[in-house]
């Protein structure tokens, strides 16, 4: 059994370990994040806590519940998404304020008082990525801006899935029934496709998406 909801602080050290995997194997090589999995590591439990609060991210965790166990066995996280919400998102009283993100930041002293100096190119690159992404978004459209599925549950239709149910969720928040968007990699065009999302334009390595479930309401 599958269920996706908004992650907590206690989701935090399996967050680090699911999230870490794309980019230190190559799967976020289109967008120039290419890391070795201890940098990774280190910039992500860095970021995830000082991020927790903001309003304008959500993150969904996608979790798997062994339900037939003989023995009583806590949910595991196997796949999150990360949205940015639009600027006319719903008010920040709704349950999705405590939510966390890799990619926003906003103030500079966060940028300057990053500690380590070993990883540094790290927290340089995400943040150029990240500045390129939100300039290609317009500013008042949710959209999916990180996704991933461990990869021992791939190949189930589970990234189908869990954008499926984000676009869902975030209609929740965004009462305006906005079309969500999503970044996609070339090689997640097809499960995208399938939940629903239309190719809008390109985006260097990576493709803009805009989802059809909404357009409508």
């Amino acid at each position: 059994m599958f269920t996706l909801r908004a992650a907590t602080l206690a989701d935090l050290p399996q967050l680090v370990k699911l999230a870490s995997p794309p980019f230190a194997t190559g799967a976020m090589q289109e967008a120039g994040l290419v890391f070795s999995r201890h940098e990774i590591e280190t910039y992500l439990a860095w970021r995830l806590p000082r991020l927790l609060s903001d309003p304008a991210v959500v993150i969904l965790v996608l979790l798997f519940h062994p339900v037939n166990s003989f023995k009583k066995v806590s949910a595991k996280p196997v796949g999150c998404t990360i949205v940015r919400l639009g600027s006319a998102r719903a008010s920040p009283g709704l349950p999705y304020r405590d939510v966390m993100s890799i990619f926003a930041t906003r103030t500079i002293s966060d940028m300057l008082v990053w500690p380590d100096t070993h990883v540094a190119e790290v927290h340089s690159r995400f943040e150029a990525v990240r500045a390129q992404l939100e300039a290609s978004l317009p500013q008042d459209r949710s959209a999916v801006l990180f996704y991933h599925i461990d990869p021992e549950f791939q190949g189930i239709g589970l990234g189908t899935t869990m954008l499926s149910d984000a676009v869902v969720q975030i209609a929740e928040l965004d009462t305006r029934k906005a079309p969500l968007m999503a970044v996609l990699r070339d090689a997640d065009v097809g499960f995208g496709q399938i939940a629903g999302f239309q190719s809008v334009k390109g985006l260097g390595g990576l493709k803009l998406y805009e989802s059809s479930a909404l357009a409508s309401g």
